[in-house]
């Protein structure tokens, strides 16, 4: 192989922001095994963010302070994690919102209400 997988990731990461004109909707700091789904439910007026950890290799080790960032068609007025419904701090300049994921275990949800 002429390049590593970071390497090949790397470019790949590239590729899909030309292709899609510039920078990704969702941007995180979340690790390889972390996924994070986002759905809209218009007629809640929310977004909901799943985070799942999903660790094949060990048991599952939490974790901590996964910022996401995500470009929304409207702006949020508040987060809630759920079941808990706490409220979570957010950052919102234009049409991005920020928020930090304090600890994930293995499943978290959040609800970004407009």
């Amino acid at each position: 192989e002429l390049y590593t997988k970071s390497e090949q990731r790397k470019f790949f990461i590239n590729m899909l922001k030309k292709a899609l004109g510039g920078e990704f909707s969702l941007t995180t700091n979340a690790p390889k095994c972390v996924e994070i789904a986002v759905s809209e439910q218009a007629d809640k007026n929310r977004y909901v963010v799943n985070i799942l950890n999903f660790q094949t290799d060990s048991p599952t080790v939490p974790v901590y302070n996964t910022n996401v960032s995500l470009k929304l068609d409207k702006p949020v007025k508040r987060i809630l994690n759920v079941p808990a419904e706490t409220e979570i701090p957010f950052k919102q300049n234009g049409n991005t919102v920020e928020f930090t994921a304090e600890k994930v275990d293995i499943f978290e949800m959040f609800l970004l209400e407009y």
